[in-house]
């Protein structure tokens, strides 16, 4: 940081005072205060919270616009920038002439803002200026000094900005009386209005601001690291805690104690508010004047975080307020998203935190009383101490429509009782460490003690490994402490939570108390001790008489005595196995680290098991004891994680597609379980994919934060190159920063983020670090390093990438070749069948099309189409009507397009189980072809028809329509309309009861191999598979359904594929493999419930309900038929009705429902007298008889009835139908031949087991 950017940071006023007098803290200076405050951000930023994290951002250079105009103006005419007060700036003018200067500066501010640069944006400004004798504060810690303005004067300017109207110069008598008479207007009853047409706009006389050298005893010593990396960036989007802090009534005592005793009491409280961030993420920033007090502003988060921000804000703000014996502070505290950057010009700003969060965190301060802290409720809620408070009632707030819930925070103490991390979900990839812990805990439980310090990165899962053992119910008693950042300067503040609780001292207990205690407890139990009394109450933090033998020892030994002194104690007071937890090792005082070091020294005796908590890049807390054992938690691999991630949506991860999807929040989580938990939790949420939930970016960005800034910047811009990324490419996206990514010694400190990926190459060992270092950018700095990136590979080798041109010129905001790029990316991936890429890319190129010049619609038809196509193999059929419905506004009165964009939409319908609906688009389509010369072009429509009444079950149309499909498409030389036709033909043949003839099959395979239709080769191969499964050949049928599963995998067709597996499980179901049947069947239901599709419902849940009675689980199995029958019902799919019906009569009768059975069955059998079912039904209806007759005791129609199976089985050519009634009859008969037949036919189709008949004994 150089000596400009100091002087920019702070005013020449106080860099002046610094350097002529650093040890005054007082002055009473002579000249003109102006304060202007720009209205319209209010209604502006509530418009920009919309936005999120881009509004905060927005905000803050529409404000530094204003901001640059301004301070050039004020400095024009010698005005020094004091503060900046969120919209506000307050100027000084040194002098008696500072009236006029100050007034000319006003009225050309309010010029400047009043033109339509400004305007147009709806702001406005009014100023309040007042001349006299200001009482200025210069106070602090020595090497951070803070600029506080207080006194009447300083109240008398403020309360003049406030009674201005916006557009007015409101100031006060005594600085008019200094001005000519006629650049006054008219006085009001809080001063005097000037004529802003009267003043001169032009500097004429008057003083530039005079350049002073920069102080560094002005910049917050944090903020010094930070500057020069963050003006290189613009900002940071971060999360972080604010805390306002306001106290009133200082201009009464000022007046009262004068100037120089004020003035201490001053750098008293300045003093805490600096003191109090030692150990914390806390940051004072500064302090802003109001109406006679003063305010000040305080983060935790910004500019560095870390994981307990929320609490030390929290801490920080109760102790300030609670802190003042005279109870005139209030304070409000809220946290949230932010950006945080620089506020003001290039000669003159600040750094400061801008976004709603901001906003709430000063209403609630204002809701305060004197000598409360308003805190939101997700602030306590997130805090890890016990927090004393009392809830308010919900409250409107200017800047929120809806009330805000918020607390009073009496009191804030220590967190007791660590909350480890049990929970119902497993524990998985630790299984190697819990053994090796339960093997510790059983030794400790023999008497031979062990210390163990965990070591992991925060979420790894060290709470949650020991949460195993904590139970164990060989450890007799836990003593837990949670190690706080805000107490890691207070000596034994970790131990004495230990020791009180083990002692029997209420952690709330005075010292005084508490040394009571103490002596009674050690008289009692170990009265040798008595004389060490002094140093065991040290650690224990009580009060006790000093005693002449620890009064004697040297002070060199009085630590080791200590140590001694708390063992031995602890030695007659603990003597069952006992666990002792210290979490979150890192944030131990010294004291207490030496304590927990010297027990663990003299731990082996004893029946004690110490475990420390710590991370890898911590200094170790069991320092210079041979006999820790120290276990390195790594993250999880791809497996465990999968489990984990699977464990935490309650689904089993055996589901392809769902185990694609569980598989990249493991990717994305680098295997940390806390990491996959919250993944997890936000897709149950519904939330965006790529934004990232808080908790996780709390816990990378505090890593992120233990770097410099300069290594931080590196890796923020390495962040937009990639996840992975070239180090030469980066070194020309660095120019600016004069770091060279090349240099293999700019990476070395960096070996936890990023590692090595060969000679050039270098990725972020997280996708999470890559993240998290991304979305700190500000938006405009990382559209323009997209920019730089885009152009950069555009003109490398690696220029046909273009899925990545596109990704960095759509971040860019440079929308034509957005558009071109990722119009080439989607077409190439949709060529390569990769669905999900086509589908980001498709839909880019839709969002920025209206930004590009030139595109036809027929253009942007073709593209709009194409999203349909590969959103309707997603199975995503809402989005793929919309992208059909917009392609079919742009495509006007072409009437091929129009129709093949009718029956698109008409398939959908037909998904959707609206089999009317999706009739009359084809209709639709059909008409619009027939007007054309090309009528035979309806051959696509003639088949899509066919198929929706092979789904109503109206074969014999199903037939008429694919023959005339074939005869059309034949003659317009449509190929792929003829190989649909004969596959749907086919497809009536084999429901009509012809099983044995797939020759229409095999020409429809043979067509779509030939146009390359890998789809559709995939459902002439499951279609062929139906034929074989009723004629007996399932061998064949399971090859072809996993030939057509991997064609659908491979197409990405979710829903398809979902159909090949589903007709995979019935022939397991068949075979009596019952699991593994219904887990298909339950994979096809997911997936087929997410895509809307009630008819592929309906079959699963038909097929899950056989399999379950088939297994004796008849009550389950009942269930699901009667839903699937509901859902087939409902979609009048006749042809799978009849079968379902069939199907519960067969469920009723497995579970011994005679009655109930014997009326469906009459019912159902009408119905397939009449022509419904499926190949082989009037076999299924006559088997039923037989079963019922059987449960009736009438064998004889018992047997009759299973004779009569046989036959229709054996015509309708359906094997396993006709091989179940043969094991019936020879059941019935008893006789061998048959039933060495039937055994015989059962294993050849792979039968493991038959359903079990209740038989009357």
């Amino acid at each position: 940081m150089d000596g400009a950017q100091f002087a920019a940071l702070a005013p020449a006023l106080s860099a002046s005072w610094l350097a002529e007098a650093p040890d005054e803290l007082h002055r009473r200076r002579t000249g003109s205060l102006v304060s202007a405050d720009l209205s319209g951000f209010t209604a502006m930023s509530e418009r920009l919270a919309s936005l999120g994290k881009e509004g905060a951002e927005r905000l803050t250079e529409i404000v530094n616009g204003c901001f640059d105009t301004l301070i050039s103006i004020a400095g024009s005419e010698g005005g020094d920038v004091l503060k900046f007060g969120g919209d506000a700036l307050l100027i000084w003018f040194e002098g008696d002439d500072g009236a006029e200067r100050s007034a000319r500066a006003s009225v050309r501010m309010q010029a400047a803002i009043g033109k339509p640069r400004f305007a147009k944006l709806g702001l406005k400004m009014s100023v309040g200026a007042h001349h006299g004798d200001f009482d200025l504060f210069l106070v602090g810690e020595p090497e951070w000094r803070e600029l506080v303005l207080l006194g009447a004067p300083v109240s008398r300017t403020v309360e003049l900005e406030s009674a201005a109207e916006a557009g007015q110069v409101l100031v006060s008598k005594e600085l008019a009386d200094l001005l000519p008479e006629h650049w006054r207007s008219k006085k009001t009853a809080g001063g005097v209005l000037l004529d802003q047409d009267a003043v001169p706009r032009q500097r004429r006389t008057g003083r530039e601001l005079a350049p002073v050298p920069g102080e560094p005893g002005l910049v917050a010593p944090k903020l010094r690291e930070e500057v020069s990396a963050l003006a290189s960036l613009g900002g940071e989007h971060r999360i972080a805690s604010i805390v306002f802090l306001e106290v009133l009534g200082t201009d009464a005592s000022l007046e009262q104690t004068g100037p120089e005793e004020f003035a201490r009491g001053l750098d008293a409280l300045v003093r805490s508010a600096q003191a109090l961030r030692s150990g914390t993420s806390v940051q004072f920033l500064y302090t802003d004047v109001i109406a006679d007090g003063v305010k000040l502003i305080a983060t935790a988060g910004a500019p560095v975080s870390t994981t307990n921000d929320d609490e030390s804000a929290l801490r920080y703000a109760v102790d300030i307020v609670h802190g003042d014996p005279l109870r005139r502070l209030k304070g409000g505290v809220n946290s949230g998203r932010i950006f945080a950057g620089f506020l003001g010009s290039a000669s003159r700003y600040t750094y400061t935190v801008m976004g709603d969060p901001v906003n709430l965190s000063a209403r609630l301060m204002a809701h305060a009383e004197p000598g409360q802290v308003v805190v939101s409720t997700d602030v306590v809620q997130r805090s890890r101490a016990r927090v004393s408070a009392r809830e308010l009632p919900p409250f409107l707030v200017k800047g929120k429509s809806k009330p805000v819930t918020a607390v009073v925070v009496d009191d804030v103490t220590e967190t007791l009782q660590s909350p480890l991390a049990a929970n119902d979900l497993p524990l998985v990839g630790r299984e190697q460490e819990l053994a090796e812990l339960r093997s510790v805990v059983g030794q400790v439980a023999d008497g031979r003690g062990c210390a163990v310090e965990i070591l992991g990165e925060a979420g790894v899962g060290k709470s949650r490994l020991i949460a195993e053992i904590a139970t164990d119910e060989r450890l007799f008693q836990q003593v837990n402490v949670e190690c706080q950042p805000y107490h890691s300067n207070t000596a034994y503040a970790a131990a004495k939570v230990v020791l009180r609780r083990l002692v029997g001292i209420p952690y709330s207990a005075s010292a005084a108390r508490a040394g009571e205690l103490l002596a009674r407890t050690v008289g009692r139990v170990r009265p040798t001790l008595l004389p060490m009394l002094p140093l065991l109450a040290a650690p224990l933090d009580a009060e006790v008489a000093p005693t002449p033998e620890a009064d004697a020892i040297a002070t060199d030994f009085v630590l080791a005595r200590t140590h001694e002194a708390v063992v031995d104690l602890l030695t007659v007071m603990v003597g069952t196995p006992t666990l002792f937890l210290v979490e979150d090792a890192y944030y131990a005082d010294p004291a207490s680290a030496a304590l927990f070091s010297a027990l663990a020294s003299r731990i082996s005796g004893q029946p004690w098991l110490l475990i420390a908590t710590n991370r890898p890049s911590s200094a170790l807390l069991l320092t210079g004891v041979e006999t820790v054992r120290r276990m390195n938690l790594e993250p999880l691999d791809e497996a465990a994680a999968v489990a984990l991630a699977a464990a935490a949506l309650h689904h089993d991860a055996g589901d392809e597609h769902r185990a694609n999807a569980l598989s990249a929040v493991a990717d994305r989580a680098g295997g940390n379980p806390l990491f996959v938990l919250e993944l997890m939790q936000a897709v149950r949420d519904g939330v965006a994919t790529e934004d990232l939930p808080e908790s996780v970016e709390r816990i990378v960005a505090e890593r992120l934060d233990r770097l410099g800034a300069v290594d931080r910047t590196l890796l923020r811009y390495a962040a937009v190159v990639g996840a992975r990324f070239d180090t030469e490419l980066l070194d020309l996206v660095l120019t600016s920063t004069g770091q060279r990514a090349s240099d293999p010694h700019i990476w070395d400190g960096l070996g936890d983020l990023v590692e090595r990926d060969g000679e050039h190459h270098v990725r972020f060992r997280h996708v999470l670090y890559r993240d998290v270092a991304y979305e700190g950018l500000p938006f405009g700095r990382r559209g323009r390093l997209h920019q730089r990136v885009g152009e950069l590979i555009e003109a490398s080798s690696q220029a046909s990438d273009v899925a990545l041109l596109a990704e960095h010129f759509f971040r860019a905001g440079d929308y034509e070749r957005t558009w071109r790029y990722s119009v080439a990316a989607g077409d190439r991936a949709w060529e390569q069948l990769a669905v999900s890429e086509a589908a980001v890319a498709y839909e880019r190129a839709l969002k920025v099309r209206r930004w590009v010049r030139g595109l036809t619609p027929y253009v942007v038809a073709r593209v709009s189409e194409a999203r349909g196509d590969v959103m309707e193999r997603s199975a995503d059929y809402p989005e793929a009507d919309v992208a059909y419905k917009a392609a079919s506004r742009l495509v006007g009165d072409d009437p091929v397009r129009g129709a093949r964009l009718l029956r698109k939409r008409g398939v959908l319908r037909e998904r959707a189980g609206k089999y009317s609906a999706a009739l009359r688009w084809y209709d639709r389509g059909r008409d619009l072809v027939a007007a054309t010369d090309e009528p035979w072009l309806d051959a696509p429509l003639l088949v899509a028809a066919a198929g929706v009444m092979h789904r109503m079950g109206r074969t014999e149309d199903q037939a008429d329509l694919a023959r005339l499909g074939i005869e059309h498409a034949v003659r317009g030389g449509d190929k792929d309309a003829e190989a649909h036709a004969s596959l749907v033909l086919q497809t009536a043949l084999t429901h009509a009861g012809d099983v044995s003839d797939v020759s229409y099959g095999e020409r429809a395979l043979e067509l779509f191999t030939e146009t390359g239709n890998v789809l559709y080769q995939g459902t002439a191969l499951n279609n062929l598979g139906v034929a074989q499964y009723f004629s007996g050949d399932w061998n064949a049928a399971s090859e072809h359904y996993q030939d057509a599963a991997d064609r659908y995998q491979r197409c990405g067709d979710r829903s398809l594929l979902a159909m090949a597996r589903n007709n995979a499980g019935e022939i397991l179901s068949d075979q009596g493999r019952t699991d593994e049947a219904v887990l298909l069947f339950e994979q096809a239901i997911e997936t087929w419930s997410a895509a809307g599709y009630p008819l592929g419902c309906g079959l699963a849940e038909a097929n899950l309900g056989r399999a379950l009675v088939r297994d004796g689980q008849n009550a389950a199995g009942l269930a699901a038929l009667q839903r699937a029958l509901e859902k087939l019902t409902e979609i009048k799919s006749e042809l799978f009705v009849v079968e379902t019906r069939i199907r519960i009569v067969e469920g009723l009768l497995l579970g011994g429902h005679t009655e109930l059975a014997a009326a469906a069955l009459d019912e159902v059998a009408e119905l397939v007298v009449a022509g419904g079912g499926f190949p082989g039904s009037d076999a299924f209806v006559a088997r039923l008889r037989s079963w019922l007759a059987r449960q009736t005791e009438r064998d004889e129609d018992a047997v009759a009835h299973a004779r009569e199976a046989i036959t229709l089985a054996e015509k309708a050519d359906v094997r396993f139908e006709r091989t179940i009634s043969l094991h019936g009859l020879a059941e019935l008969t008893r006789d061998r031949a048959l039933a060495k037949e039937a055994d015989t036919e059962l294993a050849a189709l792979g039968v493991v087991r038959l359903p079990a008949l209740p038989i009357p004994l």
